[in-house]
């Protein structure tokens, strides 16, 4: 009964997170990475070649597996949300299909920093 609980509450978190901006995607159907780099191009108005490399925050091949969807044990089961700085917002994906966008008030704190 407090599993179901707390998937609950995770499974909502994103409502409450405090972000700028909520981008649906769809796990296992769609690049994170790819969903994450045109959000924040959307969200600073700049094109996606424009703006600091992914990988220089997160590990890309990690998050692609985290919410890959097609393996036993991945995000879908498992990770309820993943957070980290990039492009001078705290970016945090939900494996419930939903990735948020809060700009930091630090640009200096935009990069690295992952945590799950």
């Amino acid at each position: 009964m407090t599993h179901h609980r707390t998937s609950h509450l995770a499974e909502e978190a994103w409502k409450t997170d405090g972000s700028d901006v909520q981008v649906p995607f769809v796990p296992g159907d769609e690049s994170i990475c790819e969903t994450v780099v045109l959000a924040i191009a959307r969200r600073i108005g700049d094109a996606p070649a424009r703006i600091p490399l992914l990988h220089d925050a997160v590990d890309v091949d990690a998050l692609e597996a985290l919410f890959d969807g097609r393996y036993e044990g991945t995000a879908l089961d498992t990770v309820r949300a993943v957070s980290f700085r990039y492009a001078d917002h705290l970016v945090r994906i939900y494996s419930t299909g939903c990735v948020t966008l809060t700009q930091l008030d630090d640009p200096g704190t935009s990069s690295g920093g992952a945590t799950a």
